[in-house]
């Protein structure tokens, strides 16, 4: 992922919420906890289902984020997430 990658995700964050400001500043504290690693990929996962519940553009969106070996996948049947290990 590059640079301009990280940011046009961010952009569609806060685009996708633009009357909800504290959405996209608590989505920048959950990214921030997880490189600082105060948080795990499981952890950011089970926040972004919480933030983005309805949006499955952005859910699917933060994959190429997560740690190797971890993937957000969206069950048509539910619309729920299930990790992927």
């Amino acid at each position: 992922m590059t640079i301009d990658e990280a940011f046009s995700y961010l952009n569609q964050v806060k685009d996708t919420f633009p009357n909800q400001r504290e959405m996209y500043i608590t989505f920048l504290v959950v990214m921030m906890n997880f490189m600082r690693k105060r948080i795990d990929t499981v952890g950011v996962i089970e926040k972004a289902k919480d933030l983005f519940k309805g949006h499955a553009s952005l859910l699917l969106g933060l994959n190429p984020f997560l740690t190797k070996g971890y993937e957000i996948v969206l069950n048509d049947e539910d619309a729920k997430t299930h990790l992927m290990v």
